[in-house]
């Protein structure tokens, strides 16, 4: 046999593989800030499966995802409970993703050492398998462990509040002593998800001081549009949302009682008002959320992580994406929320006016910028406008000691801040009853 011609000085015969790799250091602090190359750096996440068919979801469709991402002004993504394809970590590292990695346990397993064991192994190879991925920045070993995960007493019988504490105990070891050059957490505890206005509450909780410094779910599901419904339900499943067709609805993730319930949002008299009303309460939600978790910036929140991205097969559920990549509304609210350098107005009880605040995730001050707070009547027109001269520190919160004018309940606010050259920096809008006592009615 002719033996074959040596490559760019590679003696014929000898394997040869080519390995990707980048260089930077990844830690936490101790306000649990994500440090890259020694610098404090700002989460604003999202929670992601690409798709229930891991097989057949292509390199193309995962950068479609990212570039989606990338235009809503996320720059992390936690991969929820799962491993995804070599493309994606390497399409991540290029356009400069940050993935928190969740190793595939989420609530209750067998209770064993030999599963336990088997789950380290397991673990071991997920990091030797990601490790010369500079985009993961973060290891996580379970999510929502049944040892920290009270609500289980009233979804299982058996529940044992002390199940699995040696499985993530295990896994989180195996992780940290693979690789000391991540941070490495074992068990995303409900603490850290933050559901009010869906599981629990009322949304405008998140106005209110929050503990912790890192929240890897929040949101609220929304019903996708008529014509994404249409390919998995039939004409007559569509409505009413009762009886056999809620079965239907429920099989697919619809979840009445938190809508009706907890988020008392109504259902409208048709499909298509109960998409209105489900996608307008979505959005509303997820900009409140956002900018109060935004405004308290290293005081303690370091990361936000929304829940989901996408819905990762034919449902309705939390994504601001639906199964066929139509954005909903939520979605554009969250790009507007996302925003690196973000105005926002808020309300204080027994307050006349609206306190603003001006987020800046850049490292770069913002000298002698003006924002502009423009009040617009049901028509459209403009009838007041005032301009406030600001200085933006960089990498940090801002509050404007000026009072912005609290609008009627049917005006829109909308902010504009312009660096001192007049350009546009940032732009933000509230709609007519954003800033009413309960928003939701």
């Amino acid at each position: 046999m002719e033996e074959r011609a040596s490559v760019q000085g590679i003696p014929a015969g000898v394997d040869v593989a080519s390995v990707r790799f980048g260089i930077r250091t990844v830690s936490r602090d101790a306000q649990n800030r994500i440090l890259v190359n020694g610098v404090p750096t700002f989460l604003r996440g999202t929670n992601w499966i690409g798709s229930l068919y891991f097989a057949s979801f292509t390199e193309e469709q995962i950068r479609r995802d990212l570039e989606l991402m990338r235009r809503a002004h996320i720059n992390a993504i936690r991969v929820h409970a799962h491993v995804a394809s070599k493309a994606f970590y390497r399409l991540c590292d290029e356009l400069g993703m940050m993935v928190w990695q969740d190793f595939p346990l989420q609530w209750g397993y067998d209770d064993s050492a030999a599963f336990a064991e088997d789950a380290a192994r397991q673990a071991r190879e997920m990091v030797a398998t990601l490790y010369d991925h500079p985009s993961v920045v973060q290891w996580s070993a379970m999510n929502e462990a049944p040892w920290s995960s009270d609500w289980m007493v009233w979804k299982y019988k058996d529940y044992d509040p002390d199940q699995n504490r040696l499985l993530a105990q295990k896994v989180r070891d195996a992780i940290a002593l693979a690789d000391s050059s991540r941070p490495t957490e074992g068990n995303a505890h409900p603490a850290q998800h933050a559901w009010s206005g869906w599981y629990e509450g009322n949304y405008t909780d998140f106005a209110k001081p929050t503990p912790h410094a890192i929240l890897t779910e929040f949101g609220a599901q929304a019903v996708p549009q008529v014509s994404t419904l249409k390919t998995f339900l039939t004409e007559g499943e569509l409505w009413p949302v009762q009886g056999p067709n809620l079965a239907k609805w429920e099989y697919h993730n619809f979840q009445l009682r938190e809508l009706r319930d907890i988020a008392h949002v109504p259902l409208g008299g048709s499909v298509e008002e109960l998409v209105a009303n489900t996608q307008a309460y979505q959005a509303r939600l997820l900009q409140f959320a956002a900018e109060n978790l935004r405004r308290q910036k290293w005081q303690p929140v370091t990361a936000v992580f929304q829940f989901m991205f996408v819905e990762h097969w034919a449902s309705m559920n939390w994504g601001i994406v639906d199964y066929l990549r139509h954005p909903k509304p939520g979605y554009g609210a969250l790009a507007r929320a996302y925003q690196p350098v973000l105005p926002i107005l808020a309300s204080k009880a027994n307050a006349k006016g609206l306190s603003a605040y001006i987020i800046n995730d850049t490292h770069r001050e913002i000298r002698e910028g003006w924002l502009a707070v423009a009040t617009k009547n049901a028509r459209g027109g403009t009838s007041r406008v005032q301009r406030i001269l600001v200085d933006v520190p960089a990498g940090g919160v801002m509050h404007v000691t000026t009072s912005v004018d609290r609008p009627l309940s049917t005006e829109t606010l909308t902010l504009e801040l312009r660096n001192a050259q007049g350009r546009v920096l940032a732009e933000n809008v509230y709609s007519p009853g954003y800033f009413e006592r309960d928003i939701r009615k």
